[in-house]
């Protein structure tokens, strides 16, 4: 009998070696093998004595947010006047750290709008406890008032 001729290769011919796309899974039971380590960090790792701008941007050591100041003044001026106080507190420390060069000057107008807010709600509040002061000493308020008119229309 002749010899027959060796079986066609179902996947035209590619060679049954090795598998050539790595190395083969480990055995059943071994766990894989560990990734490889990183290097260390060098010497100064997260050790830099200062934060540097990016080119084209100013690092200001005193960060000011002008649209807090602006909205605690308007909050004081609807709500409560404490708000205000504190906004003008803001305002002032911030536009003096603008004048310093500390802050960034762009933020000035909006801090200057929150700390003419601020002083005209303290200063109409402190009108408003005056004038309620000198009422009180005068012994003139409502009763007074009722008084007054009840005398105009009797006529007496």
């Amino acid at each position: 009998m002749p010899d027959a001729p060796p079986p066609q290769d179902p996947y035209n011919g590619q060679p049954q070696g090795p598998d050539p796309y790595g190395q083969p899974p480990p055995p059943y039971g071994q766990p894989p093998p560990y990734p490889p380590a990183y290097p260390p960090p060098p010497y100064n790792y997260g050790q830099q004595p200062y934060w540097q701008a990016p080119p084209g941007y100013a690092y200001y050591p005193v960060q000011v947010s002008g649209s807090n100041i602006l909205i605690l003044s308007i909050v004081g001026l609807f709500c409560c006047p404490i708000c205000s106080i504190v906004g003008l507190i803001m305002g002032i420390s911030a536009l003096s750290a603008i004048n310093s060069g500390n802050a960034d000057p762009s933020q000035r107008t909006t801090v200057i709008i929150g700390i003419v807010i601020s002083a005209l709600v303290l200063l109409g509040c402190l009108a408003y406890f005056i004038m309620v002061a000198v009422m009180a000493a005068q012994g003139t308020g409502a009763s007074s008032f009722t008084t007054t008119t009840n005398s105009l229309t009797n006529g007496s």
